[in-house]
């Protein structure tokens, strides 16, 4: 009896882990056009789908579409600038970005600064006496300086960069000593040009200065013998320059780009809150943290597809801290000129926009 010969199984057919095949729905040809699967943005981008009996990418599918979707819409933007100027301090200079149309903010009033840091002194009634006796002779206010330091009354206009300051008081000394302001300046010690300098007044200017916000300064008069004077406090206030906002800071990211696909219901983009009864438009809440030591100037929107219907809230909140609600609509099609969907019934819907912000921070320091 012949034995039969043994038959060998078929090979088995290897399948790569990381790509799933989709096949696309049976769909009438349309001139031109490819059929993509109804599932197409429920797959991940590396997936591979069959369009046109060819096997590609899920991802670069999705991408022509959101090109060709861009190209079916009409690009839109615009800003909008936070009208409450009361948080930049007065006297405060502003460089701008190129372009802009801030200009140079001028002081409203003037600003004094007399708080002195305590301190002792056994002097202080022949100071009263002076001050109280202003006819008194220069040899006898010469006599009582002799024995006494130098003492600040108070400090008169605004200390900023390239601006010019006074300080008043007793004993400074007819030859130019120095004054020390100490405060958060790099290396701590901001040096000061001295214009006109009497036994009473010193009338300062301020050079630029980069990388300090605004705060409270100690000043300090020494003269040339090295007697010093109790210290001071004044007001620094920067420079500002408009400086654009990190897309990083936005929350959620500023480029916002979703596309989905209606099945036929109108249930699209279920995750955004609807705006407006049976509306196509949904609302998207933002929200936007930068340097306390900074100031929120403008912001703007550009879009690619769809619409942006309404940017809400920009003014309100601190001057660092904004929460808007961006109202957008999508653009939607039932096919592109590459594609059509698998079921007449289901459209493909993409919104895509950038939000952007300008802030007025000190010179040198960052958002």
């Amino acid at each position: 009896m012949r034995r039969r010969p043994r038959l060998s199984p078929p090979p088995a057919t290897a399948i790569r882990p990381e790509a799933t095949a989709v096949q696309a729905s049976q769909y009438a040809a349309v001139t031109g056009r490819q059929t993509i699967p109804g599932n197409l943005f429920s797959v991940e981008d590396r997936a591979i789908i069959i369009v046109g009996g060819k096997p590609v990418a899920a991802g670069d599918v999705k991408r022509q579409l959101v090109n060709e979707l861009r190209q079916q819409s009409v690009p839109g933007t615009l800003t909008y600038r936070r009208a409450n100027l009361a948080n930049v301090p007065a006297g405060t200079p502003i460089r701008e970005l190129p372009g802009g149309s801030m200009g140079v903010r001028t002081p409203r009033d003037r600003i004094e600064a007399t708080t002195r840091i305590p301190s002792a002194g056994a002097y202080a009634n022949a100071r009263d006496s002076i001050k109280a006796s202003p006819a008194l002779s220069y040899i006898e206010t010469l006599n009582y300086c002799k024995t006494h330091p130098a003492e600040i009354s108070r400090v008169s206009g605004t200390v900023t960069p390239n601006g010019r300051f006074k300080i008043l008081g007793l004993c400074f000394g007819d030859q130019t000593g120095i004054v020390e302001a100490i405060g958060q300046f790099p290396g701590g010690n901001m040096r000061l040009v001295f214009e006109r300098w009497t036994e009473s007044e010193i009338t300062a200017f301020v050079p630029p200065v980069s990388g300090a916000p605004d705060h409270s300064i100690a000043l300090t008069v020494v003269r040339l013998d090295k007697s010093r004077s109790p210290a001071m406090q004044a007001r620094f206030v920067a420079t500002r320059q408009q400086v654009p906002v990190p897309p990083r800071f936005w929350s959620p990211i500023s480029d916002f780009i979703k596309i989905e696909v209606d099945q036929g219901g109108g249930n699209i983009f279920s995750g955004y809150t609807v705006w407006g009864a049976g509306s196509a438009s949904r609302s998207t809440p933002f929200s936007l943290l930068i340097n306390p030591a900074c100031e929120l100037d403008s912001a703007s929107w550009a879009s690619r597809t769809g619409r942006v219907e309404a940017f809400n809230g920009w003014e309100n909140g601190p001057p660092n801290h904004a929460n808007v609600e961006i109202v957008w609509t999508p653009q939607c099609t039932t096919q592109t000129t590459n594609y059509i969907v698998a079921s007449s019934s289901q459209r493909i819907c993409s919104i895509d926009f950038t939000v952007s912000a300008v802030a007025n921070c000190p010179v040198g320091v960052a958002p």
